[in-house]
């Protein structure tokens, strides 16, 4: 949730910080900007496989990030200055409670804790049929149930009011960034375990193998906000990246041991297409059909389902990979695996000490069981219904 409150607070002070011109297309500014923060995002990514993979151990890990936390508190309060408002009508902790919209974090936080925890335990460290794993899921309905009861009870200041909720470009959006975050971070998690468990490569080999991916999203980054800002359909951009985004995860799938430098390479292109572009579009329509007052909530919200749609696809696809690979081993005739002893030992240890035909087998099960992950990536494509279901026409420019 971390990385969704740092990009949310982004999108606010940047949104209040670079206004556009009167006779600028917002249009154009808004994906700009969308398109500038993806490209300092971008480029980051093998620089931080390299670091993560010099850290010898976790503790070790969270003392590196001190200095660039430090860094970043000085250049905050150092640089941004807050605007100042012509006038403020004084707000009593009792309005600003209410504002806060404690009763509904109180049930929405703790209900989408009990599933990811389900969904993390579930087949992995408990049977489905363990009470803790049942217990989880109930909780996490009923809490479910009384954040929409709250949200109903709360109207204009609820967590999610319903003038943004039920607008039909924003829950359209929010649902298609649901389902194609998912798919972005199952492959961003798992590719470079690919890469490492199949292939032999290091940390930092992996997080390089991935350059086609960031240098093609960085280049569809600035490409996109050029031909959004000229064509003025990013609805249409929306549908075009689900094709890609089909397209690119089932030949994901099709990987096996023998799949050539040309082929993965080639693959994260494809994909890389639809995941610069799904990663846009969805705040752009946001932006686009909500009034000025409303866009940093429906910004938000798209974002909250951004996250938990990555949240909930990473714990399937830990299940299913987890669970594949346990059973693959087992038809192998190594025993004495199952989930833990697996997370322990380390994809790449599997293999340390094996040679000739055993260790073929095993290298076949692992890939065997990341491509079977992988297959919870092509279910993406059923965020054509979110792509379909926004307001089309010519988005205009905001006055």
């Amino acid at each position: 949730m971390d990385h969704d409150n740092n990009i949310s607070l982004a999108v606010s002070i940047r949104q209040e910080s670079i206004k556009p011109e009167p006779k600028t297309n917002n249009l154009a500014h808004q994906e700009d900007l969308n398109g500038d923060q993806k490209d300092v995002e971008a480029p980051a990514n093998p620089p931080g496989s390299e670091v993560t993979a010099a850290v010898p151990d976790y503790p070790s890990g969270i003392k590196s990030n001190l200095p660039l936390g430090v860094a970043i508190q000085v250049a905050f309060f150092g640089f941004v200055r807050p605007p100042k408002r012509e006038s403020e009508a004084s707000t009593s902790w009792t309005d600003l409670v209410q504002n806060l919209a404690l009763f509904g974090l109180a049930s929405l936080i703790p209900s989408v804790v009990c599933l990811l925890l389900a969904l993390q335990w579930g087949g992995i460290t408990y049977p489905w049929s363990n009470p803790r794993v049942i217990v989880l899921l109930v909780l996490c309905g009923g809490l479910a149930i009384a954040f929409a009861l709250t949200e109903m009870w709360q109207r204009p200041k609820a967590l999610l009011p319903s003038r943004v909720f039920t607008q039909r470009t924003v829950s359209a959006a929010s649902f298609y960034g649901f389902c194609t975050t998912g798919a972005i971070f199952v492959l961003t998690y798992y590719l470079p375990i690919w890469f490492q468990g199949v292939r032999g490569a290091s940390p930092i080999q992996s997080g390089l193998y991935t350059l086609p991916w960031v240098i093609t999203s960085t280049i569809m980054s600035l490409t996109v906000g050029i031909l959004i800002a000229k064509v003025g359909h990013p609805d249409a951009f929306m549908v075009i990246a689900t094709i890609f985004g089909a397209v690119g995860s089932g030949l994901f799938t099709t990987f096996t041991l023998e799949t050539s430098n040309g082929k993965w390479i080639g693959y994260q292109i494809i994909f890389a297409v639809s995941s610069s572009i799904s990663s846009l579009t969805p705040l752009m329509m946001t932006q686009a059909a909500l009034p000025l007052r409303d866009i940093p909530i429906g910004s938000a919200m798209v974002m909250f389902f951004q996250t938990i749609g990555a949240s909930i696809f990473v714990s399937v696809a830990q299940a299913l990979f987890t669970n594949g690979l346990v059973n693959g081993l087992e038809r192998t005739g190594m025993t004495g695996f199952d989930a833990g002893t697996v997370a322990s030992q380390g994809i790449t240890n599997l293999t340390k000490d094996l040679s000739g035909d055993i260790k073929r087998r095993v290298l076949v099960v692992i890939n065997d069981a990341l491509t079977q992950s992988w297959h919870l990536v092509v279910l993406s494509c059923i965020a054509l219904l979110g792509a379909l279901a926004v307001e089309h026409g010519k988005m205009k420019k905001k006055t």
